[in-house]
C-alpha cells in the first residue's frame, strides 16, 4: 500500500487516547478537535513540501532532520511523549512554525479554527505546534527505513501533494497557494453543459503563490458553408426536373400513325391494338424540404439510444445540484441500482483538491448521511478520455476519495463510506465534444443500504 503521509501522522495521535488528552489540555471540544487535526496536519505538510520542493530545499530539510534527531535509530514517532509532556512538545514545535508559514502562519490558524468550529484560533496554533514534530518524526522514520538522500526525500514529498491537497480546508488551502511547483490556472468543473456556461481551455501552466481563476472565452464555433449543400441540392434539382418530363409525357395524348407511300394501311385488328390508351392518374409528388430546414437531430448525452459510436453507456444517470433534489434522489428506487450524479462538485484541473463550492453539495450530502445513520454509500470519481488512461484511473481514485475525506470531516463515519476510481469507463455523453467530455468528468453516489 502507498504510503500517505497524512493518514501515519493521524494514526500517530490516535495511539493512548491522545486525542482525548490534547483536547482537555486545549480546552476544546473533542469533536471539534478531531475534525482540525488533520488540516492542521495537512498544512504542517504542505509547508515541509514546499521546502523541500527542489534539489537544495530538499538538502536543507534532510540537514533538518538530522539535526533534529528525527532519523536516529531510537527516533520513531513521539505519540507516547506529547502525551506526558506536552508543554514541551508544544514549545518545540511553535519554533519550526514560523520557518513553514512565515507571515502566513495567525491566517492558517485562524482558518483551521473557523473549519472546526473551535472557541479561538489560540488552539489551533497550539494544534500545528503539536503536528509539526509528529510529523517530522513520522518523516525522519521514513527516510531512516529507506536510506533516502536528498534526491529520494524530494520524490517522496512530491508524491503526497494530492494527499495533502484533498486533506486541507478550502481556505487554508488557498491561503497556502498550495498545489504543485506548476499549477493550472483553470479551474475543472464536474456539471452539465448548460448554455451560460463558458467553455475554457488550459493555455500555459504558470508558476504562482496564490490560486487564480481566469476564464478564456471560447472563439465562436465556424458555421458550416452553404457550399456543403450544393451536391445535395443539384441532385434534388435534377430529380425533380425528371419527375416533371416524365409526368409531361405520360399526359400526352397518343398520336394516331401516319400513312405514307411506302407504309402500308394499318389492319382493323392492329387499329384496335394500337388505339390510345387511358392514362391512369398518377399521385402528385411529395414535397421537397430545402435541407436549411431540416433541423439536425441533437447530440445523445446519455439516454438509451447511445452505443459505441457516440460514446455513451446507454443509462442515463439522475443529476442533482440542490438539497432537495438530493434527498428525493437518495430515497429514490433507482438509488441502490444505478445510483445518481452529484453535481456542483468541483476540482482544481489534473487534481483531487475540491474547490469552495464543492463544499456546498458536499456537506449537503454529510447532512443527509449524518440524518439516516443506517445508510452507506459508495463514492465513484469518473474523468473523460483524455490522457493516460492509468493515470485517469488514479486520478478518478483520488478524487472519489477526497469527497469522502471531506464527508469524513463533516462527521461521517468513514465506514460507512467507500470509494472508488472508475477512469474513463461508462461515459454518459460522446467524449469526442468539449462537452461531451465536461459530462463524463463527474462524481456519482451510490446508495448501498439504508
Amino acid at each position: 500500500m502507498a504510503f500517505n503521509l497524512i493518514e501515519a501522522v493521524g494514526s500517530q495521535f490516535m495511539k493512548k487516547g491522545l486525542l482525548q488528552k490534547i483536547s482537555g489540555a486545549l480546552g476544546e471540544d473533542p469533536q471539534a478537535t478531531t475534525k482540525v487535526l488533520p488540516g492542521a496536519i495537512a498544512a504542517v505538510a504542505a509547508g515541509v513540501v514546499d521546502q523541500g520542493s527542489n534539489e537544495a530545499g530538499a538538502h536543507r530539510l534532510l540537514s533538518k532532520l538530522n539535526d533534529g534527531g528525527f532519523t536516529g535509530p531510537d527516533a520513531p514517532p513521539h505519540a507516547d511523549g506529547i502525551g506526558e509532556g506536552l508543554m514541551d512538545e508544544e514549545e518545540r514545535g511553535k519554533g519550526m512554525l514560523s520557518g513553514l508559514f512565515g507571515n502566513k502562519l495567525s491566517g492558517v490558524a485562524d482558518g483551521l479554527s473557523r473549519f472546526g468550529g473551535m472557541r479561538n484560533s489560540g488552539s489551533a496554533m497550539k494544534l500545528l505546534s503539536l503536528a509539526a514534530p509528529m510529523l517530522m518524526g513520522v518523516l525522519g522514520k521514513q527516510v531512516r527505513d529507506q536510506r533516502m538522500g536528498a534526491s529520494g526525500l524530494m520524490q517522496l514529498l512530491g508524491s503526497q501533494r494530492s494527499n495533502i491537497a484533498a486533506a486541507l480546508p478550502a481556505g487554508v488551502g488557498s491561503l497556502m497557494g498550495f498545489g504543485g511547483a506548476t499549477r493550472h490556472a483553470v479551474a475543472e468543473v464536474i456539471e452539465p453543459h448548460r448554455e451560460t456556461v463558458t467553455q475554457v481551455r488550459e493555455t500555459a501552466t504558470v508558476r504562482e503563490t496564490i490560486p487564480t481563476r481566469q476564464t478564456i472565452t471560447r472563439p465562436p464555433e465556424k458555421k458550416k458553408s452553404i457550399a456543403g449543400w450544393a451536391v445535395p441540392l443539384a441532385l434534388l434539382a435534377l430529380v425533380a426536373l425528371a419527375w416533371g418530363a416524365l409526368r409531361g409525357r405520360r399526359n400526352e395524348p397518343a398520336r394516331a400513325p401516319v400513312a405514307t407511300r411506302t407504309t402500308p394501311a394499318p389492319r382493323v385488328e392492329d387499329r384496335v391494338a394500337q388505339a390510345p390508351q387511358p392514362v391512369r392518374p398518377t399521385p402528385p409528388p411529395a414535397p421537397v424540404v430545402p435541407p436549411q430546414e431540416v433541423q439536425p437531430t441533437p447530440p445523445a448525452t446519455g439516454g438509451s439510444g447511445m452505443d459505441e459510436a457516440t460514446g455513451g453507456s446507454g443509462t442515463e444517470k439522475v443529476r442533482v445540484n440542490d438539497a432537495s433534489g438530493l434527498r428525493e434522489a437518495f430515497e429514490s428506487d433507482t438509488a441502490q441500482s444505478q445510483g445518481f450524479v452529484l453535481d456542483g462538485v468541483e476540482f482544481r484541473t489534473g487534481s483531487a483538491q475540491l474547490t469552495a463550492k464543492s463544499q456546498t453539495m458536499v456537506g449537503e450530502l454529510g447532512t443527509l448521511l449524518k440524518e439516516k445513520p443506517d445508510a452507506r454509500v459508495s463514492i465513484k470519481g469518473f474523468t473523460d478520455s483524455t490522457g493516460n488512461a492509468d493515470a485517469n484511473q488514479r486520478l478518478s481514485q483520488t478524487r472519489a476519495e477526497s469527497v469522502r475525506q471531506a464527508l469524513v470531516r463533516d462527521g461521517v463515519p468513514a465506514s460507512r463510506i467507500e470509494a472508488s476510481g472508475e477512469g474513463a469507463a461508462d461515459p454518459v455523453a460522446p467524449n469526442d465534444t468539449p462537452d461531451g467530455r465536461a459530462q463524463n468528468r463527474r462524481i456519482e453516489v451510490q446508495v448501498l443500504g439504508q
